[in-house]
C-alpha cells in the first residue's frame, strides 16, 4: 500500500516536472534569442495632450567601431496594435548598434487618451507630437549622452506611418522617416485632421530623408491614394513590396527590414556597408519559437492546477454522473449529444457569417435565452417544486464553498501569474485592462463564456454517458473544446486582426480548457465562472475598446 502510494507521489511530480522543464528550456531560448538583440530595455511614462502614455526603450547589444554614439529610432505601430508585440524593428536595429524606442500612441496598448485629443495648452493634435513628447522624454535620462542627437529617425506601419509623418514634419530633431504602409491623406479613413492631416503638412523638406515602403496591391492603404500622393508632394523614394507574408498591408517581409536598415544607415553613416553586413533573425523560427513557448506555458499551467487540487480541495465530491439517467440507451444519448453540438457550431457559425465578429454578443443571448426557456419548461412540468429563501441560500453555499472558490481563484492566479512573467521579461504582448473601467467593461463579453459554459458543463457533458470513464469524459470535451475555439481564436483574426482581441481569444480558449479541469474536479459550475471572470475579464478588459468600437460601428 505504501509502495503504491509513493508510486502515485511520483507519477504525478513526474507529470508536473516535465512541462516545467519543458517551459524553462523554451522560455531559456526566446530570451537568449532576445538578449543577443537588446540585452535591457526600459519603460518610459511621459506626457502628451494630457494624457499618460508609455514606451519601451530597447538598448543595443553592440557599439559601433566608427563613432562613439548610438542612432535612435522610435517605432509606430499599426491602428489595434501596440508597441511590445511587432518587435522585428528592436530586434534588428538594437543588435546593429541602434536604440529603439517602441511607442504606444494615444488610446493604443498602455498609453490612455483618445487618438484626436488636442493638447490643451498649445492646440496640437495629440498624435502628431506623440513622437516628439516621447523624444523629450528620453533626452532628459541618463543615457542620453549615448544617443547621438544627429541620429533621430522615425519609423512607423499603416497608422503609424501616418503617425511619423506628422510627427517628422513637425520636429525637425528628426532626421531620417520610414513610412510602412502608412495613411498618407487621412480624409480617406473618415478623418478630417485639416492641417494636420499629414497631406497638408509634408513637402519636399519636411520629413527630412523619407522613405515609403508600401506594397502596390495593398487594400488597406491604397498605393496610389497614399503612396504616390506622397511622392508627389515630397519627391520621396517609394520602394514596392511583393513579397509580403499573408497580406501585402502587414509587410511581413525581410525585404521590409532590409530596406528599412539600409536607408537608415545610408542616411546616419553615409554608406551602406560600414556597419557590416545585414543578417536578419528568421521570422518563421521566431513564430515558432513564440508558439512553443505558449503551448509550454498553457501545460505548465494545467499540470499545476491537477497536481495542487488534492491539496486545495478538501471537502467530499460527488460524482458527476449522479444526475444522469443510468437506464438510458447510450445510442439515444450519443445522438442527443451530437444534435446539440451540431446546433451550438451551427448556430456560430450562422450568426458568425451574417454579423461578423459581432456575433460574440448576439449567440451568447440567443444561447442563454433558449436555455432559460428550457429549464423553465422543465420547472412548470415538476410538481411540487419549492423555491424558497432557504434553498437558494443552501444552494449558493453549496457553489460557494471555501475549497471550490479558493482552488478555483489560484487556477486563474497561476495563469495570469506565468503570462505576466513571460510578458515582462520577454517582453512580448503585454496585455491588461488600461484601468479599472476598462476591467469592469469587460463584463460586456460575460455572456459569451456564461453561455459556452453552460453549453459545455450543462447541456453537452451530461450527455457524454455514451463514454465509459469519467476523466475520458472530461478528455474527450476537452479535445472538442480546443477545435471550437481555435475556430474562434481564427475569426477574430479573420475579421479583426488585432492582437488585443486575438490574445483575448486565445485567454478565451485557455480559460475554457481549465474549466474542463475545475468541473472535473470539484463538480461545481461557480469554479468555471470563478476562474472565467480572471482570465477572461483580464484579456478581454484590454480589448474592451476595440470590441465596443466594432460593435457601435457595426
Amino acid at each position: 500500500m505504501v509502495r503504491n502510494i509513493k508510486t502515485k507521489i511520483t507519477t504525478r511530480s513526474i507529470l508536473l516536472l516535465i512541462p516545467l522543464v519543458f517551459l524553462a528550456i523554451t522560455a531559456s531560448l526566446f530570451y537568449f534569442n532576445r538578449v543577443q538583440s537588446y540585452p535591457f530595455y526600459e519603460r518610459v511614462q511621459f506626457n502628451s495632450a494630457g494624457s499618460t502614455l508609455y514606451a519601451n526603450l530597447y538598448y543595443p547589444s553592440k557599439d559601433l567601431d566608427f563613432q562613439d554614439q548610438h542612432p535612435l529610432v522610435i517605432y509606430a505601430h499599426g491602428s489595434g496594435w501596440q508597441k511590445d508585440v511587432d518587435i522585428r524593428v528592436a530586434l534588428e536595429l538594437t543588435k546593429r548598434g541602434f536604440f529603439v524606442a517602441g511607442i504606444d500612441y494615444h488610446q493604443h496598448g498602455e498609453s490612455g487618451g483618445g487618438l484626436l485629443d488636442v493638447d490643451p495648452n498649445t492646440g496640437v493634435l495629440g498624435i502628431a507630437q506623440d513622437c516628439s513628447k516621447l523624444l523629450d522624454a528620453i533626452e532628459i535620462l541618463d543615457v542620453y549622452p549615448r544617443i547621438n542627437s544627429s541620429q533621430i529617425g522615425l519609423v512607423g506601419h499603416s497608422l503609424g506611418g501616418m503617425v511619423v509623418l506628422m510627427n517628422g514634419a513637425l520636429d525637425d530633431r528628426f532626421t531620417a522617416t520610414i513610412s510602412w504602409a502608412g495613411v498618407v491623406n487621412a480624409s480617406f479613413i473618415g478623418w478630417e485632421l485639416d492641417a494636420y492631416n499629414p497631406a497638408n503638412l509634408i513637402n519636399n523638406t519636411a520629413p527630412q530623408n523619407l522613405l515609403l515602403i508600401h506594397g502596390y496591391d495593398d487594400r488597406t492603404v491604397n498605393y496610389e491614394a497614399h503612396a504616390l500622393l506622397a511622392q508627389s508632394l515630397t519627391g520621396c523614394t517609394i520602394i514596392n513590396i511583393t513579397d509580403s507574408f499573408f497580406s501585402d498591408h502587414y509587410l511581413i517581409s525581410d525585404t521590409v527590414l532590409i530596406e528599412t536598415i539600409k536607408w537608415y544607415e545610408l542616411v546616419f553613416f553615409g554608406s551602406e556597408s560600414i556597419n557590416g553586413p545585414i543578417e536578419l533573425i528568421s521570422i518563421p523560427l521566431l513564430i515558432i519559437m513564440i508558439v512553443f513557448l505558449l503551448i509550454a506555458m498553457c501545460l505548465t499551467v494545467l499540470s499545476i492546477i491537477i497536481y495542487y487540487s488534492k491539496y486545495l480541495l478538501k471537502e467530499k465530491r460527488e460524482p458527476l454522473t449522479e444526475a444522469m439517467d443510468k437506464k438510458s440507451n447510450n445510442k439515444i444519448i450519443a445522438l442527443k449529444f451530437s444534435i446539440a453540438l451540431i446546433s451550438y457550431i451551427a448556430l456560430w457559425v450562422l450568426t458568425i457569417t451574417i454579423f461578423g465578429l459581432s456575433a460574440i454578443y448576439i449567440a451568447p443571448f440567443i444561447i442563454i435565452g433558449t436555455y432559460i426557456l428550457y429549464k423553465l419548461v422543465i420547472a412548470l412540468k415538476v410538481k411540487n417544486v419549492e423555491i424558497s429563501k432557504e434553498s437558494i441560500k443552501n444552494e449558493i453555499k453549496l457553489q460557494f464553498n471555501r475549497g471550490t472558490v479558493v482552488y478555483s481563484v489560484f487556477a486563474g492566479v497561476v495563469f495570469m501569474g506565468f503570462y505576466y512573467l513571460i510578458a515582462f521579461t520577454i517582453p512580448w504582448t503585454l496585455l491588461y485592462p488600461p484601468d479599472f473601467a476598462s476591467f469592469i467593461g469587460s463584463f460586456l463579453i460575460f455572456p459569451l463564456y456564461l453561455s459556452s459554459e453552460i453549453i459545455y458543463r450543462k447541456v453537452l457533458l451530461p450527455h457524454t454517458k455514451f463514454i465509459k470513464s469519467q476523466k475520458k469524459r472530461t478528455l474527450f470535451l476537452t479535445i472538442l473544446i480546443l477545435i471550437i475555439h481555435m475556430y474562434f481564436v481564427f475569426m477574430s483574426f479573420w475579421y479583426d486582426g488585432y492582437p488585443a482581441t486575438m490574445a483575448a481569444f486565445f485567454a478565451y480558449l485557455m480559460a475554457s480548457v481549465m474549466n474542463s479541469i475545475l468541473y472535473h474536479k470539484t463538480k461545481r459550475f461557480s469554479s468555471v465562472i470563478i476562474n472565467s471572470v480572471i482570465i477572461n475579464g483580464m484579456f478581454f478588459g484590454s480589448a474592451v475598446p476595440v470590441l465596443i468600437g466594432l460593435l457601435v460601428f457595426l
